[in-house]
């Protein structure tokens, strides 16, 4: 061995200790919503309870604890001090709910509470905010949760994403295209009707009793799903129209 060589030593790049620059980080999980751009966009409450589904949790201590502190409205902050934040969304907001989905300001503002909170962008095309310049509030909304229960198992059965699309929350639209039934407003097991988005709202689920609200398709249709052919033309031309426009509203709310 040769103690007299010079050691070779090998140069390294040295480290960049400075931080990264990382993107702002959302509080809630980044849910992307479904159906964008399509006839068969989510409801922005259907987002809340998805939401609350992938946090596991419900949709009532999601909405007190995360959310509805967030919101610019001073009775219902002074609410927030006076009730159980895990209930207050059954302490009188729950009739507030459709609108949540509509045109005016309450939609307007839970869609900034949701997109500040998620990181989330577009979210107002889960509402009909697109609409609000030339749409009449009057007997636009359901007050009432609506569904398709052929739509619900037949999702389940292809492993879909189980939710509420917006046009179901529009009374003029009666029934579902792609099943020809009526859509149901009471649940099939416990003969009660529930709203949009409550303490217990989960998609696919009754809110009172939380038994599944699908039914295949192949059964025989229930008294209430029932139409006439009158009823399934018109309705039919009526569900297309209203899907046709929701299928735009990215474009206008660009």
């Amino acid at each position: 061995m040769n103690l007299t060589s010079t050691p070779k030593y090998r140069l390294y790049p040295s480290w960049d200790l400075a931080a990264p620059n990382l993107p702002p980080r959302s509080r809630l999980f980044n849910l992307e919503p479904l159906g964008i751009g399509t006839s068969q966009v989510e409801s922005l409450t259907g987002y809340i309870a998805r939401l609350a589904d992938a946090h596991c949790v419900s949709p009532g201590g999601l909405f007190g604890c995360e959310l509805l502190p967030l919101l610019d409205n001073p009775y219902w902050q002074d609410q927030l001090t006076k009730k159980q934040v895990t209930s207050i969304l059954g302490y009188g907001f729950v009739a507030q709910t459709p609108a949540m989905n509509g045109t005016g300001k309450i939609a307007s503002q839970w869609v900034k509470v949701l997109e500040n909170i998620t990181r989330q962008t577009g979210l107002e095309s889960l509402t009909l905010l697109p609409w609000r310049a030339f749409t009449s509030t009057l007997s636009l909304l359901r007050r009432k949760r609506a569904w398709c229960s052929a739509c619900y198992e037949e999702w389940l059965i292809r492993k879909r994403p189980i939710y509420e699309p917006l046009i179901w929350c529009i009374e003029a639209v009666k029934i579902c295209t792609t099943h020809k039934r009526r859509l149901q407003s009471t649940c099939h097991w416990c003969n009660r009707q529930s709203y949009p988005l409550s303490t217990k709202t989960r998609p696919g689920f009754c809110s009172a009793c939380s038994r599944w609200l699908g039914r295949a398709a192949a059964l025989s249709l229930l008294p209430s799903e029932m139409l006439s052919d009158a009823d399934v033309e018109w309705d039919t031309f009526a569900a297309t129209s209203v899907g046709t426009l929701l299928s735009t509203a990215l474009t206008n709310s660009a």
